[in-house]
């Protein structure tokens, strides 16, 4: 039963590599061709479209892992079905319950190193692209890891603590020299966000350097016409994508207590947490699907079922996603629900068996 279990698998986790690399290489086609259009804008070069898009690969391939995982066992789990190994492994003993739990161990034999470089060398890969990407299109700014966003305009220099998902800018700073390069005004602003061709400010102290004193004006709110180009802001964004799990938790919790909405990021905590769960569930539907099947259909019909069955649990993440967001849903609700319906669509089918 030992090697039983070894050649099985061997056979299904190489299935499910295969189908990973087939689709990794589908998402970095659409990737590129998506961002070719960026190729001479500001200093951005085809070859720093390449180095972005080879730093974002540990990301796509933890992301693409669930639909890889199902689609990579419909077709080693129906191969095996097809050429009679599984009915000859069943016949020496093999029950269904341990050959599912065979189904989940090469799942997770997959998924633990990718949850490594999804979770610890993705982000670090993903924020270095970030700053490549934002140095090419930008050249007057300055992005240091872990010390905020550095932005030259003429005379005046800005500092960013860190940019929302949603746009508003947190812990700013604004120098501003006279041209005999004396400071002449520096600014501390808790908060802004651009709106309305204008910048609203929150908790602005503001210290006004005059030839002979210093004025201090502490002002609640201000409205100014210039503090950075608006275009930036959303280049400038901090996603949750680009930061470790804890990182992205501790993330969550500073933007709520400076009473920022952080709906979208606490949804892709809960959805990288629930990500196990979900590549469980994928495994078993695929096997679900292969072991009722009863070797009526051929591996086309399973290709196409899982890359069907795939694209539509995509989409319906998706959809649960963004339906949190607009209405308002509880973050950890909008993440386990897709999974709780594969959940659910896998004892259908069984009790349907059964009947």
């Amino acid at each position: 039963m030992n090697r039983l279990f070894i050649y099985f698998i061997q056979h299904l986790v190489s299935t499910i590599l295969l189908v990973l690399l087939v689709l990794l290489s589908f998402d970095v086609a659409f990737a590129f061709f998506g961002e070719v259009a960026d190729i001479g804008r500001g200093h951005n070069t085809f070859g720093h479209l390449l180095q972005r898009i080879s730093l974002s690969l540990p990301r796509r391939l933890y992301e693409l892992l669930p639909m890889a995982a199902l689609i990579g066992v419909m077709l080693g789990a129906g191969n095996l079905a097809t050429q009679g190994e599984l009915l000859a492994a069943r016949t020496a003993g093999l029950s269904l319950s341990r050959f599912m739990s065979w189904l989940v161990v090469a799942g997770l034999l997959v998924f633990i190193p990718a949850a490594w470089l999804g979770e610890y060398i993705a982000p670090m890969a993903g924020q270095q692209a970030n700053r490549m990407r934002t140095q090419a299109l930008f050249s007057q700014v300055t992005v240091q890891q872990d010390q905020g966003i550095w932005i030259r305009d003429g005379s005046r220099y800005v500092h960013i603590g860190s940019v929302a998902g949603n746009g508003s800018l947190q812990d700013i700073e604004v120098y501003e020299f006279t041209d005999n390069q004396r400071l002449r005004n520096a600014s501390k602003i808790r908060a802004g966000k651009y709106a309305a061709s204008g910048w609203q400010l929150e908790d602005v102290k503001q210290t006004r350097f005059n030839t002979d004193s210093i004025d201090v004006i502490k002002m609640a709110h201000q409205r100014i016409n210039r503090l950075i180009d608006p275009d930036m802001v959303q280049v400038l964004a901090r996603e949750p994508e680009h930061m470790q799990l804890d990182d992205l938790y501790r993330y969550v919790n500073y933007l709520e207590a400076n009473a920022v909405n952080a709906a979208r990021y606490r949804l892709d905590f809960w959805s990288r947490v629930m990500r196990p769960l979900t590549l469980v569930a994928m495994v078993l539907l695929g096997a679900v699907i292969v072991i009722t099947a009863r070797q009526r259909q051929g591996s086309g019909w399973r290709l196409f079922a899982g890359v069907l069955i795939g694209l539509a649990f995509k989409l319906l993440n998706d959809l649960f996603a963004q339906a949190g967001l607009v209405y308002g849903l509880a973050p950890l609700l909008s993440a386990i629900t897709p999974t709780l319906l594969v959940a659910g669509l896998i004892v259908w089918i069984v009790h349907r068996q059964l009947q």
